[in-house]
């Protein structure tokens, strides 16, 4: 009677999970980086929608609409400074308010405020600076036309 052998041996076995593991280690930090990335591309994208929308909402009213930063949060605000929409950005997502251009709120000035027209124009032009927890930037400006673009 013959035996067969079947199966693996410990050693392939090691190797094959060796090799699982480095792959592993490859992989991971990389999956944490796509999270960051994601998170501020999101963030991004409502920034920029959100300044569309209040550049509308003004022209539409035919008064002046302020979108007011804070350090992880925005608030649109109409003329009479009732609060038509708030956003907070992702966990760790901040906007640089040391770094971008936009002045500040005079009734704040440790947050900073970009108005819009009833024309769409923003006398408050300047730039806006994103930031993630893993350091990655997005900057949008805003000109003095009231155009919206991402730098």
């Amino acid at each position: 009677m013959k035996l067969k052998n079947a199966g693996f041996t410990v050693w392939e076995v090691v190797v094959v999970v060796g090799i699982i593991a480095i792959l592993s280690a490859v992989a991971i930090p990389n999956l944490v980086g796509w999270r960051d990335r994601a998170r501020i591309k999101g963030d991004f994208e409502n920034l920029r929608g959100d300044l569309q929308w209040a550049k509308t909402r003004a022209v539409r009213d035919h008064n002046w609409v302020a979108v007011v930063f804070d350090n992880g949060r925005y608030d649109i605000k109409d003329a009479a400074g009732v609060t038509m929409r708030s956003r907070e950005l992702s966990p760790g997502c901040v906007i640089d308010l040391g770094a971008s251009t936009i002045p500040t709120d005079p009734s704040d000035v440790t947050r900073l405020r970009a108005r819009f027209d009833s024309r769409g124009r923003c006398p408050d032009d300047g730039l806006l600076i994103l930031k993630s927890p893993g350091g990655e930037q997005r900057q949008i400006s805003i000109n003095p036309l009231g155009q919206i673009r991402r730098e």
